[in-house]
């Protein structure tokens, strides 16, 4: 996982205020995965917001899944651009109604 963390230290995008999206491809995965933690009182901000962040979504994703990395990235961008979809997540009171959340949520196709 040493590799994943130092891809990780080099790429962090964060989508909004209070929510961090820690991403990168890394050849210590074989499938994408992610990972999704709330903070309800918040964890100190290393990004240009002075908000504690409070929403964290971990992307890895295989060297070779450049689409499907980049189509999960867009997807999760957009879901966490959205206020009421944020206070859902704030809101789940354990880990199967967070991932209900993410999974139900629509996915839109490109045009």
């Amino acid at each position: 996982m040493k590799l994943s963390y130092q891809g990780i230290q080099d790429k962090q995008a964060f989508a909004a205020a209070g929510i961090a999206l820690p991403h990168a491809r890394t050849a210590g995965v074989k499938r994408l995965i992610s990972a999704i933690a709330i903070s309800r009182s918040g964890c100190a901000s290393t990004g240009a917001s002075a908000e504690a962040t409070k929403v964290f979504v971990l992307s890895l994703s295989p060297l070779d899944a450049g689409q499907p990395y980049l189509q999960h990235m867009s997807h999760i961008g957009k879901l966490l651009m959205k206020k009421e979809f944020i206070d859902e997540v704030l809101a789940a009171d354990n880990a199967a109604a967070l991932r209900d959340l993410f999974l139900r949520a629509p996915v839109k196709s490109a045009k």
